[in-house]
Protein backbone atom coordinates (compact mmCIF):
# COMPACT_ATOMS: atom_id res chain seq x y z
CA UNK A 1 0.00 0.00 0.00
CA UNK A 2 1.45 3.45 -0.95
CA UNK A 3 2.58 5.66 1.90
CA UNK A 4 2.54 9.44 2.12
CA UNK A 5 5.02 12.11 3.22
CA UNK A 6 4.27 15.70 4.22
CA UNK A 7 6.79 17.84 2.32
CA UNK A 8 7.53 21.48 3.16
CA UNK A 9 9.26 23.97 0.89
CA UNK A 10 10.32 27.01 2.93
CA UNK A 11 12.11 29.02 0.28
CA UNK A 12 12.44 32.66 -0.62
CA UNK A 13 8.79 33.13 -1.56
CA UNK A 14 5.74 31.78 0.27
CA UNK A 15 6.26 28.52 2.20
CA UNK A 16 4.46 25.60 0.59
CA UNK A 17 3.10 22.34 1.95
CA UNK A 18 2.45 19.23 -0.12
CA UNK A 19 1.22 15.70 0.48
CA UNK A 20 3.43 13.41 -1.57
CA UNK A 21 2.60 9.77 -2.26
CA UNK A 22 5.43 7.24 -2.39
CA UNK A 23 4.73 4.88 -5.29
CA UNK A 24 8.13 3.18 -5.33
CA UNK A 25 11.85 3.81 -5.40
CA UNK A 26 12.33 7.21 -7.08
CA UNK A 27 8.64 7.34 -8.01
CA UNK A 28 6.59 10.01 -6.25
CA UNK A 29 3.30 11.83 -6.87
CA UNK A 30 2.19 15.20 -5.48
CA UNK A 31 -1.38 14.71 -4.28
CA UNK A 32 -2.05 18.31 -3.27
CA UNK A 33 -0.15 21.44 -2.29
CA UNK A 34 -0.93 24.85 -0.82
CA UNK A 35 0.83 28.02 0.29
CA UNK A 36 1.38 29.15 3.86
CA UNK A 37 2.01 32.62 5.29
CA UNK A 38 5.73 33.46 5.56
CA UNK A 39 5.01 36.18 8.14
CA UNK A 40 3.56 33.87 10.80
CA UNK A 41 5.54 33.08 13.95
CA UNK A 42 5.48 29.32 13.41
CA UNK A 43 4.85 26.88 10.58
CA UNK A 44 3.31 24.30 12.95
CA UNK A 45 -0.31 25.61 12.92
CA UNK A 46 -0.26 25.47 9.12
CA UNK A 47 1.09 21.92 9.28
CA UNK A 48 -1.64 20.75 11.65
CA UNK A 49 -4.45 22.42 9.68
CA UNK A 50 -3.13 20.91 6.45
CA UNK A 51 -2.79 17.42 7.97
CA UNK A 52 -6.30 17.58 9.41
CA UNK A 53 -7.80 18.67 6.09
CA UNK A 54 -5.97 15.91 4.20
CA UNK A 55 -7.18 13.28 6.67
CA UNK A 56 -10.79 14.46 6.92
CA UNK A 57 -11.41 15.39 3.29
CA UNK A 58 -9.23 12.92 1.39
CA UNK A 59 -8.29 10.17 3.80
CA UNK A 60 -4.58 10.91 3.33
CA UNK A 61 -2.52 10.36 6.46
CA UNK A 62 1.17 10.34 7.28
CA UNK A 63 3.52 10.25 10.24
CA UNK A 64 6.50 11.57 8.27
CA UNK A 65 7.61 15.09 7.34
CA UNK A 66 10.56 16.37 5.31
CA UNK A 67 11.18 20.13 5.22
CA UNK A 68 13.30 21.84 2.57
CA UNK A 69 14.51 25.20 3.95
CA UNK A 70 16.49 28.01 2.35
CA UNK A 71 19.25 28.55 4.90
CA UNK A 72 21.91 26.62 6.80
CA UNK A 73 20.68 23.45 8.54
CA UNK A 74 22.30 22.12 11.72
CA UNK A 75 21.04 19.43 14.09
CA UNK A 76 17.92 18.85 11.98
CA UNK A 77 16.92 22.50 12.27
CA UNK A 78 17.17 25.82 10.45
CA UNK A 79 17.10 28.60 13.03
CA UNK A 80 17.14 31.47 10.51
CA UNK A 81 15.50 30.72 7.15
CA UNK A 82 16.43 33.12 4.37
CA UNK A 83 13.08 34.81 3.98
CA UNK A 84 10.68 33.52 6.62
CA UNK A 85 10.12 34.87 10.12
CA UNK A 86 9.84 31.47 11.80
CA UNK A 87 12.52 28.84 12.49
CA UNK A 88 12.08 25.29 11.22
CA UNK A 89 13.05 23.01 14.10
CA UNK A 90 12.67 19.27 13.67
CA UNK A 91 11.98 18.48 17.34
CA UNK A 92 9.27 21.16 17.57
CA UNK A 93 7.48 19.80 14.50
CA UNK A 94 7.67 16.29 15.96
CA UNK A 95 6.49 17.29 19.45
CA UNK A 96 3.67 19.63 18.39
CA UNK A 97 2.11 17.56 15.60
CA UNK A 98 1.20 13.97 14.78
CA UNK A 99 4.43 13.58 12.83
CA UNK A 100 6.85 11.10 14.41
CA UNK A 101 9.54 11.20 11.73
CA UNK A 102 10.91 14.63 10.80
CA UNK A 103 13.85 15.52 8.57
CA UNK A 104 14.99 19.10 7.86
CA UNK A 105 17.13 19.67 4.76
CA UNK A 106 18.80 22.66 3.15
CA UNK A 107 16.72 23.59 0.10
CA UNK A 108 19.49 22.70 -2.33
CA UNK A 109 20.08 19.40 -0.60
CA UNK A 110 16.43 18.64 -1.42
CA UNK A 111 16.88 19.70 -5.04
CA UNK A 112 20.01 17.55 -5.12
CA UNK A 113 17.98 14.56 -3.93
CA UNK A 114 15.69 15.05 -6.92
CA UNK A 115 18.63 15.45 -9.30
CA UNK A 116 20.07 12.20 -7.94
CA UNK A 117 17.25 10.34 -9.70
CA UNK A 118 17.53 12.08 -13.06
CA UNK A 119 19.21 10.79 -16.19
CA UNK A 120 19.01 13.89 -18.40
CA UNK A 121 17.50 15.01 -20.65
CA UNK A 122 14.05 14.38 -19.22
CA UNK A 123 10.69 16.12 -19.03
CA UNK A 124 11.23 19.62 -17.55
CA UNK A 125 15.00 19.15 -17.60
CA UNK A 126 16.04 21.34 -20.54
CA UNK A 127 19.56 21.22 -22.05
CA UNK A 128 21.28 24.60 -22.27
CA UNK A 129 23.27 24.58 -25.55
CA UNK A 130 26.87 25.71 -25.59
CA UNK A 131 29.51 26.40 -28.22
CA UNK A 132 32.10 24.24 -29.90
CA UNK A 133 35.66 25.49 -29.61
CA UNK A 134 36.31 28.45 -31.91
CA UNK A 135 32.60 29.15 -32.38
CA UNK A 136 31.65 31.31 -29.40
CA UNK A 137 29.16 33.61 -31.12
CA UNK A 138 25.83 33.29 -32.82
CA UNK A 139 23.25 30.73 -31.74
CA UNK A 140 24.66 28.10 -29.33
CA UNK A 141 23.84 24.55 -30.41
CA UNK A 142 26.36 22.17 -28.81
CA UNK A 143 25.26 19.77 -26.03
CA UNK A 144 27.94 17.37 -24.74
CA UNK A 145 26.81 14.04 -23.26
CA UNK A 146 27.00 13.51 -19.49
CA UNK A 147 29.60 11.15 -18.11
CA UNK A 148 27.88 8.14 -16.49
CA UNK A 149 28.23 8.33 -12.70
CA UNK A 150 30.15 11.58 -13.10
CA UNK A 151 29.84 14.19 -10.32
CA UNK A 152 26.89 16.55 -10.64
CA UNK A 153 26.37 20.11 -9.45
CA UNK A 154 23.33 22.26 -8.76
CA UNK A 155 23.31 26.05 -8.67
CA UNK A 156 20.24 28.22 -8.45
CA UNK A 157 19.62 31.96 -8.17
CA UNK A 158 16.48 33.13 -6.45
CA UNK A 159 16.15 35.21 -3.32
CA UNK A 160 19.67 33.94 -2.59
CA UNK A 161 22.07 31.62 -4.43
CA UNK A 162 21.97 27.91 -3.63
CA UNK A 163 24.70 25.38 -4.40
CA UNK A 164 25.00 21.61 -3.95
CA UNK A 165 27.22 18.78 -5.18
CA UNK A 166 26.40 15.14 -5.92
CA UNK A 167 28.92 12.30 -5.88
CA UNK A 168 28.40 8.70 -6.97
CA UNK A 169 28.94 6.54 -3.91
CA UNK A 170 28.20 2.82 -4.05
CA UNK A 171 24.94 2.36 -5.96
CA UNK A 172 23.79 5.93 -6.39
CA UNK A 173 24.35 9.64 -5.93
CA UNK A 174 24.84 11.16 -2.49
CA UNK A 175 24.06 14.85 -2.02
CA UNK A 176 26.51 17.21 -0.35
CA UNK A 177 24.97 20.61 0.59
CA UNK A 178 27.08 23.73 0.29
CA UNK A 179 27.13 27.41 1.14
CA UNK A 180 29.07 28.02 -2.07
CA UNK A 181 26.75 30.87 -2.98
CA UNK A 182 28.72 32.97 -0.52
CA UNK A 183 32.08 32.25 -2.13
CA UNK A 184 33.96 35.13 -3.72
CA UNK A 185 33.00 36.63 -7.08
CA UNK A 186 34.95 38.56 -9.69
CA UNK A 187 33.56 40.73 -12.45
CA UNK A 188 34.16 40.47 -16.17
CA UNK A 189 35.82 43.05 -18.38
CA UNK A 190 34.65 46.61 -17.73
CA UNK A 191 32.79 45.76 -14.53
CA UNK A 192 35.23 46.93 -11.83
CA UNK A 193 33.17 50.08 -11.17
CA UNK A 194 30.04 47.99 -10.74
CA UNK A 195 31.70 45.89 -8.04
CA UNK A 196 32.99 49.01 -6.28
CA UNK A 197 29.49 50.52 -6.45
CA UNK A 198 28.07 47.44 -4.69
CA UNK A 199 30.82 47.49 -2.05
CA UNK A 200 30.01 51.11 -1.23
CA UNK A 201 26.26 50.57 -1.40
CA UNK A 202 26.34 47.63 1.02
CA UNK A 203 29.39 48.79 3.01
CA UNK A 204 31.21 45.49 2.48
CA UNK A 205 34.69 44.48 1.34
CA UNK A 206 34.05 41.10 -0.28
CA UNK A 207 31.66 40.61 -3.18
CA UNK A 208 30.15 37.12 -2.96
CA UNK A 209 28.49 35.30 -5.83
CA UNK A 210 25.09 35.73 -4.17
CA UNK A 211 25.56 39.51 -4.16
CA UNK A 212 25.32 39.42 -7.97
CA UNK A 213 23.67 36.12 -8.89
CA UNK A 214 20.31 36.47 -7.15
CA UNK A 215 17.32 38.78 -7.00
CA UNK A 216 19.37 41.33 -5.09
CA UNK A 217 22.06 41.07 -7.79
CA UNK A 218 19.55 42.06 -10.45
CA UNK A 219 18.63 45.11 -8.41
CA UNK A 220 22.28 46.06 -7.80
CA UNK A 221 23.22 45.78 -11.48
CA UNK A 222 20.24 47.85 -12.64
CA UNK A 223 20.83 50.46 -9.94
CA UNK A 224 24.42 50.89 -11.09
CA UNK A 225 23.55 51.13 -14.79
CA UNK A 226 20.82 53.69 -14.13
CA UNK A 227 23.10 55.92 -12.10
CA UNK A 228 26.27 55.47 -14.21
CA UNK A 229 25.28 55.92 -17.88
CA UNK A 230 28.90 56.39 -18.99
CA UNK A 231 29.81 52.99 -17.51
CA UNK A 232 26.84 51.50 -19.32
CA UNK A 233 28.24 52.70 -22.64
CA UNK A 234 31.73 51.41 -21.75
CA UNK A 235 30.34 47.98 -20.87
CA UNK A 236 28.57 47.71 -24.20
CA UNK A 237 31.81 48.51 -26.06
CA UNK A 238 33.30 45.24 -24.76
CA UNK A 239 30.20 43.14 -25.52
CA UNK A 240 29.43 43.26 -29.21
CA UNK A 241 26.66 40.64 -29.10
CA UNK A 242 24.73 42.48 -26.42
CA UNK A 243 25.34 45.87 -28.07
CA UNK A 244 23.98 44.52 -31.36
CA UNK A 245 20.82 43.23 -29.69
CA UNK A 246 20.27 46.48 -27.79
CA UNK A 247 20.70 48.50 -31.01
CA UNK A 248 18.11 46.30 -32.72
CA UNK A 249 15.82 46.68 -29.71
CA UNK A 250 16.09 50.47 -29.78
CA UNK A 251 15.23 50.56 -33.48
CA UNK A 252 11.89 48.91 -32.69
CA UNK A 253 11.01 51.77 -30.31
CA UNK A 254 9.42 49.34 -27.84
CA UNK A 255 10.28 51.42 -24.78
CA UNK A 256 7.20 51.26 -22.54
CA UNK A 257 8.87 51.23 -19.12
CA UNK A 258 11.13 54.17 -18.35
CA UNK A 259 14.42 54.17 -16.47
CA UNK A 260 12.83 56.30 -13.77
CA UNK A 261 10.10 53.73 -13.20
CA UNK A 262 12.71 51.00 -12.71
CA UNK A 263 14.81 53.20 -10.41
CA UNK A 264 11.72 54.06 -8.34
CA UNK A 265 10.95 50.33 -8.00
CA UNK A 266 14.49 49.69 -6.70
CA UNK A 267 14.57 52.59 -4.26
CA UNK A 268 11.03 52.10 -2.96
CA UNK A 269 11.02 48.32 -2.67
CA UNK A 270 9.71 47.21 0.74
CA UNK A 271 9.31 50.86 1.74
CA UNK A 272 5.93 49.97 3.23
CA UNK A 273 7.52 46.98 5.07
CA UNK A 274 5.72 44.54 2.79
CA UNK A 275 7.11 41.93 0.44
CA UNK A 276 4.84 42.83 -2.46
CA UNK A 277 7.16 45.11 -4.45
CA UNK A 278 9.77 42.85 -6.06
CA UNK A 279 12.06 45.15 -8.05
CA UNK A 280 14.01 42.20 -9.50
CA UNK A 281 10.85 40.77 -11.01
CA UNK A 282 9.86 44.19 -12.33
CA UNK A 283 13.27 44.50 -14.03
CA UNK A 284 13.05 41.03 -15.56
CA UNK A 285 9.56 41.73 -16.91
CA UNK A 286 10.78 45.04 -18.35
CA UNK A 287 13.35 43.36 -20.63
CA UNK A 288 11.17 43.66 -23.78
CA UNK A 289 10.49 47.32 -23.03
CA UNK A 290 13.64 48.91 -21.60
CA UNK A 291 17.31 48.80 -22.67
CA UNK A 292 18.63 49.07 -19.10
CA UNK A 293 16.53 46.08 -18.04
CA UNK A 294 17.78 44.16 -21.08
CA UNK A 295 21.44 44.88 -20.31
CA UNK A 296 20.89 44.12 -16.62
CA UNK A 297 19.57 40.65 -17.32
CA UNK A 298 22.24 39.91 -19.95
CA UNK A 299 24.96 40.86 -17.43
CA UNK A 300 23.17 38.79 -14.79
CA UNK A 301 23.43 35.74 -17.08
CA UNK A 302 27.13 36.50 -17.52
CA UNK A 303 27.69 36.57 -13.76
CA UNK A 304 25.74 33.34 -13.43
CA UNK A 305 28.01 31.72 -16.03
CA UNK A 306 31.07 32.76 -14.07
CA UNK A 307 29.65 31.38 -10.80
CA UNK A 308 28.63 28.16 -12.56
CA UNK A 309 32.16 27.77 -13.91
CA UNK A 310 33.57 27.90 -10.39
CA UNK A 311 31.14 25.19 -9.29
CA UNK A 312 31.88 23.03 -12.33
CA UNK A 313 35.65 23.23 -11.87
CA UNK A 314 35.59 22.72 -8.12
CA UNK A 315 33.28 19.72 -8.41
CA UNK A 316 34.47 18.33 -11.78
CA UNK A 317 30.77 18.04 -12.65
CA UNK A 318 31.10 15.87 -15.75
CA UNK A 319 27.77 14.22 -14.91
CA UNK A 320 26.01 17.52 -15.49
CA UNK A 321 25.53 20.98 -14.06
CA UNK A 322 21.91 21.75 -13.19
CA UNK A 323 20.48 25.28 -13.00
CA UNK A 324 17.66 25.69 -10.50
CA UNK A 325 15.96 28.53 -8.63
CA UNK A 326 13.00 30.75 -9.33
CA UNK A 327 14.57 33.29 -11.71
CA UNK A 328 15.81 31.20 -14.64
CA UNK A 329 12.63 29.37 -15.72
CA UNK A 330 10.99 32.77 -16.16
CA UNK A 331 13.91 33.97 -18.30
CA UNK A 332 14.68 30.94 -20.46
CA UNK A 333 15.12 32.93 -23.68
CA UNK A 334 17.82 35.13 -22.13
CA UNK A 335 19.57 32.10 -20.62
CA UNK A 336 19.78 30.48 -24.05
CA UNK A 337 21.19 33.65 -25.70
CA UNK A 338 24.81 32.65 -25.18
CA UNK A 339 26.04 35.17 -22.58
CA UNK A 340 25.82 32.50 -19.88
CA UNK A 341 27.77 29.89 -21.86
CA UNK A 342 30.45 32.32 -23.05
CA UNK A 343 31.12 33.27 -19.41
CA UNK A 344 30.96 29.61 -18.41
CA UNK A 345 33.78 28.75 -20.85
CA UNK A 346 35.86 31.87 -20.19
CA UNK A 347 38.99 30.67 -18.36
CA UNK A 348 42.64 31.54 -18.93
CA UNK A 349 43.73 27.90 -18.58
CA UNK A 350 43.40 25.82 -21.77
CA UNK A 351 42.93 22.56 -19.83
CA UNK A 352 40.08 24.15 -17.84
CA UNK A 353 38.40 25.36 -21.03
CA UNK A 354 38.62 21.85 -22.48
CA UNK A 355 37.05 20.36 -19.33
CA UNK A 356 34.24 22.94 -19.28
CA UNK A 357 33.28 22.09 -22.87
CA UNK A 358 32.70 18.49 -21.78
CA UNK A 359 30.22 19.44 -19.06
CA UNK A 360 26.53 19.40 -20.05
CA UNK A 361 24.33 22.10 -18.54
CA UNK A 362 20.61 21.68 -17.85
CA UNK A 363 17.82 24.01 -16.75
CA UNK A 364 15.39 22.61 -14.18
CA UNK A 365 12.05 23.94 -15.39
CA UNK A 366 9.99 22.50 -12.55
CA UNK A 367 8.92 24.58 -9.57
CA UNK A 368 7.92 21.46 -7.63
CA UNK A 369 11.27 19.71 -7.80
CA UNK A 370 11.91 20.29 -4.07
CA UNK A 371 8.86 18.21 -3.22
CA UNK A 372 10.20 15.25 -5.20
CA UNK A 373 13.56 15.62 -3.49
CA UNK A 374 11.90 15.74 -0.06
CA UNK A 375 9.88 12.67 -0.95
CA UNK A 376 13.01 10.77 -1.92
CA UNK A 377 14.95 11.85 1.18
CA UNK A 378 12.08 10.88 3.47
CA UNK A 379 11.53 7.56 1.73
CA UNK A 380 15.21 6.63 1.95
CA UNK A 381 15.54 7.59 5.62
CA UNK A 382 12.20 6.50 7.09
CA UNK A 383 10.95 3.70 4.81
CA UNK A 384 10.89 1.17 7.68
CA UNK A 385 8.88 3.40 10.06
CA UNK A 386 6.54 5.23 7.70
CA UNK A 387 2.81 4.70 8.07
Amino acid sequence: MPKNILCLDVGGTNPRLAMVKVLGIDHYEILIQQNADKNQDSIIPSINIFLQWCANEKGWRTNTCVASVAGPVFNNSCEHPTNAKFPVIGTQIRDLSALKNVLVLNDFAAIGEAIATINPPQDKIIPVPGYRQGDEFGQPNYIPPPQPQGPRGVIGPGTGLGVAYLRWEGNGYVVHPSEGGHAGMDGGRGLALLLEFIRNKLDINKISAETLVSGQGIRHIAHFLLTHPQSMRAILKTRSEIAKDIAAFENTKKIKITNQQILDAILNEHADDSLKKDAAEIIARAVPHNRTALLTMRLFMEFLGSAAQDLALQGMTTGGLFLAGGILPKNKELLMKGDFMRAFYDNWQESSRQLLRKIPVYLIDDYDISFFGCGRAGHMKFHDVME
